[in-house]
């Protein structure tokens, strides 16, 4: 709120100094006594007239920059009221700066990755842990064309730890997330949204069911075993 604050301060000062200011200072300036003169003796007048306009449009633009800037922050104020889906609160996104290259890179990094599940949860001011492949609105997505045309549909896939559904916020709707014992078995299990589970699942529920076929994917199709609310 005081990021916001801050912002609209300046905005409407940045405003009224580049507008206002300008449009006083030329209404300072102005002096009628010479042009009355030229008026009385029948001179032109023109150089007043233009002044006047000039100092008019110099107050409609500021008017313009001071609506605008309004604007802006409402719009600005409200794309922060907007639910995401998932409670951002706290969170934190740490990026490592090396990824696996070789079969002994990935042994060692897995090993990193393991070390910090083990260290950070001890950390103060730090109550859980967990991987993701992407972070949620992140600058990368893995994707899946289901189809073309209007039929067409476009699915987000993303690979995360056993904790992550609690961490974000996600609700478990129905089912269940995976475990441990998931991540360390050969068969392939997903957790779809609920938006997911209706496009394709309409009239029943998704548990237990393969991903349909429409849905490529690189790896054996995997069996949902749960649904959680919509990110």
């Amino acid at each position: 709120a005081l990021v916001y604050a801050c912002l609209a301060i300046l905005t409407l000062g940045i405003g009224v100094g580049a507008g206002l200011a300008p449009a006083w200072h030329v209404r300072g300036a102005y002096r009628p006594a010479p042009f009355s003169a030229d008026l009385a003796r029948g001179g032109p007048a023109r150089p007043a007239r233009l002044r006047t306009a000039l100092v008019a449009m110099q107050a409609a633009t500021s008017m313009l920059l001071l609506v605008m800037a309004a604007l802006f922050v409402r719009a600005t104020l409200r794309a922060a009221a907007i639910d995401v889906g998932f409670d951002e609160t706290g969170l934190y996104a740490v990026v490592p700066r090396t990824v696996p290259i070789t079969p002994s890179d990935d042994g060692r990094f897995g090993a990193s990755l393991a070390r910090a599940l083990t260290e950070l949860p001890a950390t103060p001011g730090v109550t859980a842990v967990t991987l993701t492949e992407l972070i949620p609105f992140g600058d990368e997505t893995r994707t899946s064309v289901t189809g073309d045309g209007e039929d067409g549909a476009v699915v987000h896939f993303n690979r995360t730890g056993t904790e992550y559904f609690a961490l974000v916020g996600l609700r478990l709707l129905s089912g269940r997330t995976y475990t441990t014992g998931d991540a360390a078995s050969a068969a392939p299990v997903a957790v779809v949204s609920q938006s997911l589970a209706r496009a394709f699942w309409p009239d029943q529920s998704p548990l237990g069911e393969l991903l349909p076929a429409r849905i490529p994917v690189s790896t054996r199709r995997p069996v949902v075993i749960g649904v959680v609310s919509d990110a």
